[in-house]
């Protein structure tokens, strides 16, 4: 019996089981696994790496789970057109009809705005150690910069009302909001 969390086994269980803790896999240690699982597919391997968190099968979910190789690279799209000051409209092409009519793909994606937000949020309290998401920690300082805590937090709040009700929401209007949130020709 395995589980990552001891208390939510039953006591009479827990009695007689032998609790053995690991340690985090080291980013080289899950890097060379990638590389010899997916030797034909390295535009992910940083970024799974950094996903991981030093467990190898979050990093094998990033690579081989097509939703979430979209999701990720959508994430990387969309944060790299905001290092560029982009547009209401660059954000919207980005988060395409097929993001819209997706709702797996969407509250996949939200997930990982939701992590790589939290890293500009930590950029701006003054962190300086590694992040969940941005493999390029200086797109990432730029990206924060742009940004008020207040912008940051709006978008934030939104997104996490996404995943918190994906299954009811309009997507395209929460879209739509994190766009106007986090673009340059709308003010807020």
């Amino acid at each position: 019996l395995l589980t990552t969390n001891r208390n939510l086994l039953l006591p009479t269980l827990k009695s007689r089981a032998v609790t053995i803790k690991t340690e985090k896999l080291s980013d080289e240690v899950i890097l060379n696994e990638l590389k010899k699982r997916f030797p034909n597919d390295s535009t992910l391997y940083n970024e799974a790496v950094i996903l991981a968190d030093g467990a190898l099968g979050k990093a094998i979910t990033v690579m081989s789970d097509e939703s979430a190789k979209e999701s990720v690279s959508l994430t990387k799209k969309y944060f790299h057109a905001l290092s560029e000051y982009a547009s209401f409209a660059t954000l919207s092409s980005i988060l395409n009809s097929k993001t819209a009519s997706d709702r797996d793909l969407v509250f996949t994606l939200m997930s990982y705005f939701s992590i790589a937000l939290r890293d500009l949020l930590a950029i701006k309290s003054g962190y300086d150690g590694k992040f969940m998401f941005f493999s390029d920690s200086q797109e990432a300082r730029i990206i924060a910069d742009r940004f008020s805590n207040e912008k940051l937090l709006s978008a934030y709040d939104i997104i996490c009302l996404v995943i918190r009700d994906h299954a009811k929401m309009n997507v395209l209007s929460a879209l739509s909001e994190i766009n106007m949130a986090l673009c340059d020709d709308f003010e807020g």
